[in-house]
């Protein structure tokens, strides 16, 4: 179930990021979101492809992925308190909001370097420091 959990969220995270930006120009933000949600799935798929025989890791991984989505949602909420929709209403308009994706491209460029360690090792400096790579 909360394999399940995890994909859907994370669906729905892409899918919110690929509906909201529809002006080419005002998109970028979006689209540098949209290319980050895309590269964290992929890094999360190498993951799980390398550490198929550690379940509990991996059960561990999927609880945090759903923690860190959960996180994401209600920290966005907190900062846009009048709605988390990344678009809002103008003048009766669908408007894009270029700070939403940004923040959210922010949040995802963190969690994306936090997965890496996972796949590629250790990060300079912290060859010493526990991860599962080196326990």
């Amino acid at each position: 179930m909360k394999r399940l959990s995890y994909k859907a969220l994370f669906l729905i995270s892409i899918i919110i990021g690929a509906a909201s930006c529809t002006n080419q120009n005002a998109t970028a933000p979006c689209d540098e979101w949209n290319a980050l949600a895309v590269e964290m799935k992929t890094v999360m798929d190498q993951i799980k492809a390398n550490y198929e025989s550690e379940t509990l890791f991996l059960k561990r991984l999927g609880e945090s992925q759903v923690y860190w989505l959960q996180y994401k949602e209600r920290h966005m909420k907190m900062l846009y308190p009048e709605g988390y929709d990344i678009t809002r209403r103008k003048y009766g308009e669908e408007t894009f909001n270029p700070c939403k994706c940004k923040e959210l491209t922010r949040l995802f460029k963190l969690r994306v370097d936090e997965l890496k360690v996972f796949r590629d090792g250790p990060r300079k400096g912290q060859e010493e420091c526990p991860t599962f790579n080196n326990i």
